[in-house]
């Protein structure tokens, strides 16, 4: 794909959210959940989907391990027509994912970060990122590969490098 209106660089997880809680649970006692969804997460992720269902031309560079999830991530961009073809699939590491708890009055995270935190700014295709307008960065306290490369890669996309 090219001339791309943006490229969101960061995170790619499946989240799984459980709804309708009558609380928070606590250990050695089991609640139900309402509602169930097994769907794209990811701040970034997200971002990038809306921009797409908005009609822009998006791409994406992230990691996914070689797994299930790192699949299904895969297929919901591929469904979103976002371009996942600078999306790394790393044998070496697990596809992080968040389950996400929700109760009336608040919700609960607990996040694997599994292969964000593994991206790097030396394993993003610069080349592939000028061809946007537009770049998308978000989420660093997850990617702690990318926390300290936060400069390069706004400097990297401004200069041109």
């Amino acid at each position: 794909m090219s001339n791309l209106d943006v490229v969101a660089v960061g995170e790619l997880n499946p989240d799984l959210i459980l709804g309708g809680l009558p609380g928070l649970p606590r250990f050695g006692r089991e609640i139900l959940a309402a509602r169930c969804m097994f769907t794209l997460g990811g701040s970034t992720a997200l971002c990038a989907a809306k921009l797409a269902a908005l009609g822009l031309r998006v791409g994406f560079v992230g990691k996914v391990g070689d797994d299930l999830f790192g699949e299904f991530i895969l297929r919901l961009l591929h469904e979103r027509r976002i371009d996942a073809s600078r999306v790394i699939r790393d044998p070496t590491v697990r596809t992080g994912v968040t389950a996400s708890l929700a109760c009336p009055q608040d919700r609960a995270m607990v996040t694997f970060p599994g292969a964000m935190a593994s991206l790097r700014a030396e394993g993003v295709d610069w080349e592939y990122v000028r061809q946007a307008r537009h770049l998308h960065l978000s989420s660093l306290f997850l990617q702690e590969g990318c926390d300290p490369a936060a400069r390069p890669f706004s400097a990297r996309r401004k200069s041109g490098a």
